[in-house]
């Protein structure tokens, strides 16, 4: 992904992390077995639609902008996930392709930004364990 992410890679990251936190896509019916309002890839637009129709005020987290929202995502990692998260995140960092080795100092680590913390999630997640 080049510096400066689309609109459709941010979807694309914030629906693989919000997968990956149990958040899944609404199906709408109109009382019987017709789905009302299609269901696509827009998050934030499937919850506004789903709370016309039950109690639910729950939108998506913004994973891409805020690290308190982040940080949450990184406490559901494992000891695996996380080791290979931390490679994924100095990776993000130094701008480097997956396939190099890269070195990056601890400080510079723990002042990651919200979007390269969901880059590196992302990856991490597409990424067979």
């Amino acid at each position: 992904m080049s510096s400066v992410m689309t609109q459709n890679e941010k979807a694309e990251i914030q629906i693989a992390i919000a997968k990956f936190c149990g958040w899944y896509d609404c199906h709408y019916f109109d009382g019987g077995n017709v789905p009302y309002g299609k269901p696509d890839d827009n998050w934030n637009e499937d919850a506004r639609e789903f709370r016309q129709f039950l109690e639910h005020d729950e939108p998506l987290p913004d994973y891409i902008n805020d690290l308190n929202v982040i940080h949450e995502v990184e406490n559901l990692l494992n000891k695996k996930q996380w080791n290979r998260y931390v490679i994924y995140l100095a990776k993000v960092i130094a701008g480097v392709e997956d396939n190099m080795k890269v070195s990056v100092p601890t400080n510079v680590l723990i002042s990651a930004t919200a979007e390269q913390r969901s880059k590196a999630l992302f990856k991490l997640i597409t990424q067979k364990l």
